[in-house]
């Protein structure tokens, strides 16, 4: 009976354990990196568009009541449809072969009363994470 005890208050201190809880709508993030690819396709100086082949939530800080951060990691592919074309990224295929453009990305989206308030995309092609600004790493990567 006493481990029984034992057990049931161990298990209460650690079901309350004080983890962050975040309380904010999950499709945000699902626009936090449509965001992040449009900003990557918009400062492209690459005639295709690119798409996201993976990504996943890095993290998320609450910095006040109705604020907070949103840090995204996803690797994106060039795919078959151009610039030009205007379309979703997500509704084109991926090209294909040894010389198809491929770059990881981080994205830092702040998010205020569940809207999009500031952006900042960085980019790299081997995979090590660039410092440069949103509107140097395209550039610095040739995109």
């Amino acid at each position: 009976m006493k481990t029984l005890f034992v057990f049931a208050l161990v298990m209460s201190v650690w079901s309350c354990s004080g983890l962050p809880v975040y309380d904010y709508e999950p499709s945000i993030t699902e626009e936090a990196l449509r965001a992040s690819i449009g900003r990557v396709n918009s400062r492209s100086q690459w005639p295709a568009l690119f798409g996201v082949v993976r990504s996943y939530v890095r993290g998320v800080d609450l910095l006040d009541n109705n604020d907070y951060s949103i840090v995204l990691d996803f690797i994106v592919r060039e795919t078959t449809c151009t610039k030009d074309s205007e379309k979703d990224p997500s509704l084109c295929d991926f090209r294909m072969g040894r010389y198809v453009q491929t770059a990881f990305c981080r994205s830092t989206v702040r998010v205020s009363e569940e809207q999009i308030q500031n952006l900042a995309v960085y980019c790299s092609q081997d995979g090590s994470s660039s410092e440069s600004s949103s509107s140097e790493e395209v550039r610095r990567f040739h995109l």
